[in-house]
């Protein structure tokens, strides 16, 4: 119990020193906004999610709702334990044999999913699917649930001030954890003049449709965005400064992007792989100080992190996210001193599981067979 209080007390004096560092380092794209006369686009995103909801939703709703001026609609099968009381954030209750019967209608095609992930493969068309939701929206976007948002207004004014018609977080494709379209005929029904759109609507599987289109011969959406940036027809903005900060990187993708279009080649900036640290509305790394528009939590959330339950999030004043999990900071001496309970409580459960359960059946401790 004694090291346990060291360490929290240490946790506390790092957090302020993190504080003082962060403030004399921040950097910030800010200057290079629009004049103040610019109109904010009005911009919606869409997210999907059909099964049981991450444990950490809320902390993605939480970090999105900061971004006032921004809308997000969550379309699931899944009931929130609390309501959710963001102004700009919906939940809209759906069944996938909803969304089959609303995508068949409006794409013509057959849609018939069975698993929820295979939406994805759906995402250039969601500006045809979810029209009726994107009435007077200038752009329209969708993004994943395994993000947490910083500063949009930080970044997006600026590039929609540029006339981009496609905006993608990713430096590789199309797609992925953020992409942002315009809200035009021309850009909603892009998808139709992919020749694979109809068999990757309908086949079972996950075909990447939205990405690069590895299962289809990378044939994907990617495929028809290239042909039609080459041809002029299109203005792309591929992740080219520090709009997406992520836990891990990968080498594959960049050489199998390339080797997929050598006929269209675009140059890769690959994205910084570091601990992030959200902070009242700002996300910046660890590493370097630098501002960012979101984190993706890839590979940090298939491991055992803490802590189990992410609860009043209203009352954080900031957290750390990275490999190694979620580490929340609270206001307030009551919602510390409960947080740190919950620590300890995880601790002793993963010593008894961990560590005691080799033991336990080293000795002969195990349970009877019926």
């Amino acid at each position: 119990m004694v090291s346990d209080l060291i360490i929290f007390g240490a946790g506390l004096f790092l957090d302020q020193a993190l504080r003082r560092v962060f403030k004399s380092s921040i950097i910030t794209v800010s200057d290079s906004m629009p004049h103040s006369s610019y109109q904010l686009p009005r911009t919606c995103f869409l997210a999907t999610h059909f099964g049981p909801l991450p444990p950490w939703l809320r902390l993605t709703l939480e970090t999105f709702a900061r971004n006032k001026d921004y809308k997000l609609l969550l379309f699931t099968d899944q009931k929130l334990r609390r309501a959710i009381a963001y102004e700009n954030i919906a939940i809209h209750p759906y069944s996938l044999t909803a969304f089959n019967r609303l995508a068949t209608e409006k794409t013509g095609v057959p849609i018939s999913l069975e698993r929820g992930y295979k939406i994805c493969d759906l995402r250039p068309a969601f500006g045809v699917i979810f029209e009726d939701y994107l009435e007077g929206c200038d752009y329209w976007g969708h993004v994943d649930l395994d993000t947490f948002w910083g500063n949009l207004s930080a970044f997006l004014p600026r590039l929609m001030a540029q006339n981009y018609d496609i905006i993608c977080g990713s430096p590789y494709h199309v797609g992925g954890p953020f992409c942002l379209y315009k809200n035009t005929e021309k850009i909603n029904f892009l998808y139709r003049q992919n020749p694979t759109y109809s068999h990757a609507f309908t086949t079972s599987e996950n075909v990447d449709f939205d990405e690069i289109g590895i299962q289809i011969n990378c044939q994907g959406f990617e495929r028809t965005v290239r042909i039609q940036e080459s041809a002029g027809e299109l203005l792309v903005f591929r992740g080219q400064e520090q709009l997406c900060l992520q836990d891990a990187q990968s080498a594959w993708w960049p050489a199998q992007v390339a080797e997929a279009f050598p006929d269209h080649p675009r140059k890769q900036t690959i994205p910084l792989a570091a601990s992030g640290r959200w902070q009242q509305g700002r996300l910046l790394s660890i590493l370097d100080g630098k501002e960012y528009m979101f984190y993706h939590f890839k590979m940090g959330k298939r491991r055992l992190f803490r802590p189990i339950a992410i609860r009043r999030c209203d009352r954080l004043d900031s957290f750390e996210v990275g490999l190694e999990g979620i580490c929340l900071h609270y206001r307030g001496w009551t919602s510390k001193i409960l947080h740190f309970g919950e620590q300890i409580l995880i601790r002793v459960t993963k010593t008894l599981i961990y560590d005691l359960g080799p033991i336990r059946h080293l000795l002969g401790f195990r349970r009877t067979p019926k």
